[in-house]
């Protein structure tokens, strides 16, 4: 696990962790009795509690059972930093930390829990700290969010002029996400917020998720009143630091990708994972290999895909819906027109559409790169060009494509003609013939 908490990073493998060049000792920097330590000790305190990782006992052993290996990860980093996560009380709310230094136990309501979702592409706790926890995080109100997620997400929900989230600091912190996802790791950036009116918003929550139809609503993926609480209070955060992970290849997978690709199955790599971080281990596994071809469509390669916003794209796509097929050229049409900056795209999509219908059986090796923002723009927009550029590639890498996103673009792989047949399905990759 490498961690930057203010941008000081390091790597803690051991009970002693070496640190990285040049980076302070966050070790030592915990114990300091000023804020800077209060904030050190906060960050290790979010690692051990923001989490869904179930306690069992095996053979006599109590065991972290957790959903993947980056939420065990996260727990077993904050018992390295002196928290150690004990117990989880799911008909009381509470969950026991105990702090390694002194042996002293803290329960720690657990108010509420907003799970991950790939749309949020975030998860929070809400929680009441005990007095002595509150004042070793170096006081302030007991009710706290937590939240950790996608950088993509979490640094737009920064307190204006809080620390970090402007200026060099701010800078310097995407840098870092960016060294971090080139060398294939994966990120996730903590923020947290003390909340003063909590009572007010606690009881607007609880009548909405107790409503059926706000509950009928949230599951169908409608507007609702409870995911718009749950943003209200995901935001004006205070950036707490950010984490890497290393997520090792089992033994074999790059060997029997390229043996698979060699034979004329196609992969498809559907990911959540940041661009940097997903092309390396596409790489990595030869599903991405150097003399490919790779047409790539990202927010890092095409500027106006970045400055355009998901909501925009989103909006199109109701209106789309609500005009019906005989009104969406003139939708698209005039909707584009305002964007004149992504005609580009279509534009890219469709001359590669060409080129590879030119020469069906040449020695190219097409690869296709896209990520969140571009499948969104893409399937609705010139969903038909990138079909057939998707199913004409040897590989396709979809990067931060949410869950919605994912199962969209192995419809259309599945779909797209009658002598494919899909031969598996996983999280990543996923192979096609």
């Amino acid at each position: 696990l490498h961690l930057s908490s203010h941008l000081i990073s390091a790597s803690h493998p051991t009970s002693s962790p070496p640190q990285a060049k040049g980076a302070p000792d966050f070790l030592k920097e915990m114990l300091a009795p000023n804020s800077k330590g209060a904030t050190r000790r906060e960050f290790a305190l979010a690692l051990a509690v923001n989490h869904s990782v179930l306690l069992e006992t095996v053979s006599g052993r109590t065991e972290l059972c957790a959903s993947s290996p980056d939420e065990q990860a996260f727990v077993a980093a904050g018992e390295l930093f002196g928290y150690e996560y004990c117990a989880r009380d799911a008909d009381a709310g509470t969950i026991t930390i105990r702090d390694k230094r002194d042996g002293c136990e803290y329960v720690i309501e657990l108010l509420e829990v907003f799970p991950y979702e790939s749309s949020r592409k975030r998860m929070s706790v809400v929680v009441r700290l005990p007095p002595d926890l509150v004042a070793i995080c170096g006081g302030g109100c007991p009710e706290r969010i937590y939240t950790k997620g996608a950088d993509s997400v979490l640094l737009t929900l920064l307190a204006e002029g809080s620390p970090g989230s402007s200026g060099a600091a701010f800078e310097k912190l995407n840098a870092l996400l960016y060294d971090w996802a080139d060398v294939a790791l994966r990120t996730l950036v903590f923020g947290k917020r003390e909340l003063r009116q909590f009572g007010a918003w606690h009881a607007q929550y609880r009548a909405a998720v107790q409503s059926p139809d706000e509950v009928t609503k949230l599951k169908s993926g409608k507007p609702n009143r409870i995911t718009e609480l749950q943003t209200e209070l995901e935001a004006e955060l205070t950036l707490q630091g950010a984490t890497a992970i290393e997520d090792q290849l089992q033994d074999g997978v790059p060997e029997v990708l390229a043996d698979l690709r060699s034979c004329g199955i196609k992969v498809w790599m559907l990911t959540g994972d940041k661009v940097g971080t997903a092309k390396n281990i596409a790489a990595a596994c030869n599903i991405l290999p150097p003399t490919a071809d790779a047409l790539e469509i990202t927010t890092e390669t095409y500027d106006a895909l970045d400055r355009v916003k998901t909501a925009d794209l989103l909006d199109l796509q109701e209106r789309l819906r609500a005009g019906g097929a005989a009104a969406s050229a003139g939708i698209i049409e005039e909707w584009m027109g305002r964007h004149p900056d992504l005609l580009q795209i279509p534009k890219d999509l469709q001359q590669r559409r060409e080129e590879m219908a030119a020469d069906p059986g040449g020695g190219t090796e097409h690869c296709l790169v896209i990520d969140e923002k571009a499948i969104e723009l893409c399937t609705t927009v010139c969903p038909e060009a990138l079909r057939d550029v998707g199913n004409g590639c040897r590989s396709v890498v979809a990067c931060r494509a949410r869950k919605d996103q994912r199962r969209r673009c192995s419809t259309s792989s599945r779909t797209a003609s009658r002598t494919h047949a899909a031969l598996a399905s996983a999280t990543a990759p996923t192979t096609w013939r």
